[in-house]
């Protein structure tokens, strides 16, 4: 979800409007409840989406590189970030703006080394920057609280953690379906901003009665409705999101994003916000939040599963050297790539990094995107898997929900004249 408000557009390309709240209602905080009183139904589903996450965890732990992984689904995050910000912009366009960004003159640094040295003034770079200052933080043990977020959302903004003050939007907002789209309701006046936060790093630190999933589905109402920061609420929310589904335990490492699933349920999603937010309906919000974690970590293990089917592919069509057999490992989750990324990547000589990848555009498996700054190639099948995948559609557990068909007739059949 999108905001517009009295600010000036947002370095990468957030707009900022005088908000329009004309047939509006007033707005109070949306503050965290202590419980939530889940529906049969809703535990169900959280049931289902606890057991996938543990699935996809276990997933995980097969594929060969587990941190290239976790950076090809954060660089796809990269994608629902721009929609969010109003623009458009390939998944290709996307890898090889974080390539250069890694290796300014095709030289130094590991292909996913340090981001913070990419430009700041990069919005590519900002998402990164704040998604992996989150984690960090998150995995040091660190709640996603106040003054934790308020860090990420000033990276989000081009500015340092820290550096403005507690961060908190100072004029009014609306809520928008999309960064176009008409506003539906007022997020809470600035005035109130410092007790909804206060009240939120109290709930984050105190006891919560339910699912772990069902606490996680708050956070996120709660920061969406909000909207605490001057810009990029949506992109701090489904940060937050991956963090704590690493955080409470459901999934080793962020590789479980709901942005894909989000991006297919637009419409769905702010309907459901706009209940909690006028009658409180938590319980049917976490039914659709569970939803989304179960599809998306389904859809997810199937992204893995291809992959690694697109890994053997590989490795049966090209026959050469084991320096080749580890470039072919890691174009699956790596699939935009520069002589100098291998170089770095796999430790392999200068040399023998450019006879690879002249051999494997010969061969068709790369191909040349551009040639400055430096030779950059893609593995247009692995960009295909990576950038097709989408959620996916669990209709059989869908169907345990639903009323039973009329049993069939039991009446013997009518007789017909032959």
């Amino acid at each position: 979800m999108s905001k517009k408000s009295q600010v000036p557009p947002a370095p990468g390309g957030t707009r900022g409007h005088p908000p329009d709240p004309a047939g509006l209602p007033p707005s109070q905080p949306v503050r965290p409840p202590a419980e939530v009183d889940v529906s049969p139904r809703a535990s169900a589903l959280i049931s289902l989406a606890e057991h996938a996450a543990g699935r996809l965890s276990y997933a995980v732990r097969a594929v060969p590189d587990q941190e290239a992984l976790v950076y090809s689904l954060l660089l796809r995050d990269v994608l629902s970030s721009a929609r969010l910000s109003g623009h458009t912009v390939s998944p290709i366009e996307t890898w090889k703006a974080a390539l250069i960004a890694h290796h300014p003159r095709g030289a130094g640094g590991r292909a996913r080394a340090d981001v913070d040295a990419a430009t700041g003034d990069d919005p590519l770079s900002r998402f990164v920057r704040a998604a992996r200052l989150l984690a960090d933080e998150i995995a040091e043990g660190e709640p996603a609280d106040a003054a934790l977020l308020g860090r990420v959302s000033a990276v989000l903004t081009g500015h340092e953690p820290g550096s403005t003050g507690d961060g908190l939007r100072r004029t009014e907002s609306v809520l928008t379906a999309g960064p176009d789209g008409p506003p539906y309701a007022r997020a809470t006046p600035p005035d109130q901003l410092p007790s909804a936060l206060a009240a939120w790093d109290e709930w984050l630190a105190g006891p919560f009665e339910g699912p772990r999933l069902a606490r996680i589905a708050v956070g996120h109402a709660v920061l969406e409705l909000n909207q605490p920061y001057p810009v990029a609420n949506g992109h701090v929310t489904r940060l937050f999101t991956t963090a704590e589904l690493v955080r409470r335990g459901l999934v080793d490492v962020p590789v479980l994003s709901l942005s894909p699933w989000l991006d297919d349920h637009g419409e769905e999603y702010h309907r459901r916000l706009l209940r909690v937010a006028e009658h409180g309906e938590w319980s049917a919000w976490v039914e659709f939040f569970a939803r989304g974690v179960q599809e998306q970590a389904l859809a997810t293990i199937e992204l893995i599963h291809a992959q690694a089917e697109l890994r053997e592919e590989l490795a049966r069509s090209v026959s050469g050297p084991p320096s080749l057999r580890k470039v072919l490992d890691a174009l699956p989750t790596a699939p935009v790539t520069s002589i100098q990324a291998l170089v770095d990547l796999h430790g392999l000589y200068e040399r023998t990094a450019a006879q690879i990848t002249r051999d494997l555009e010969r061969q068709g498996t790369l191909r040349a995107l551009v040639e400055r700054p430096f030779r950059i190639f893609v593995c247009d099948r692995a960009m295909d898997v990576l950038s097709l995948q989408r959620a996916a559609v669990t209709e059989h557990v869908r169907d345990a929900f639903r009323p039973p068909a009329d049993p069939p007739s039991t009446a013997p059949p009518e007789e017909t004249t032959p």
